[in-house]
């Protein structure tokens, strides 16, 4: 699905982990994780923010209780897309490279994502995807 709302893009990340679990148990996970759970995300959203502390500026601040995909799209990210049990995706749309943030134009779905071309943004877009069960091997 990811495909279809981001086509053409300059810059793409695969990461993949096999989990022994249920697809709904993993994607629930993916939704009800928090900071306090993960410190490395809090260490590198810590960084991101630095300088924007650091010059006065007001930078993104979390709360370690609530998930984390909660607070993104309370911070301007979009579901753009899901599909029980097998994949969820989010983006965002910004100048991500300003010290301070920038506004971010508030689109209402796929269609205003993939639509969006104004000169100076850039667009981000992330997913979780079950991927193909791997066949279980006797050594």
């Amino acid at each position: 699905m990811i495909d279809a709302i981001l086509p053409k893009y300059d810059f793409g990340e695969v990461h993949a982990i096999h989990v022994h679990r249920s697809p709904a148990s993993v994607l629930g996970a993916v939704k009800r994780v928090t900071p306090a759970e993960t410190p490395w995300f809090r260490l590198l959203i810590g960084l991101r923010a630095l300088p924007a502390r650091l010059l006065g500026g007001s930078a993104w601040q979390f709360s370690l209780d609530r998930p984390v995909l909660e607070q993104f799209l309370d911070a301007g990210f979009s579901l753009l897309a899901e599909e029980a049990d097998r994949e969820l995706v989010v983006g965002r749309i910004g100048q991500f490279w300003r010290m301070g943030g920038s506004a971010t134009p508030r689109i209402v779905g796929p269609e205003e994502f993939r639509a969006f071309d104004r000169p100076g943004y850039a667009k981000v877009a992330l997913n979780f995807l079950r991927g193909e069960p791997l066949a279980d091997v006797a050594l």
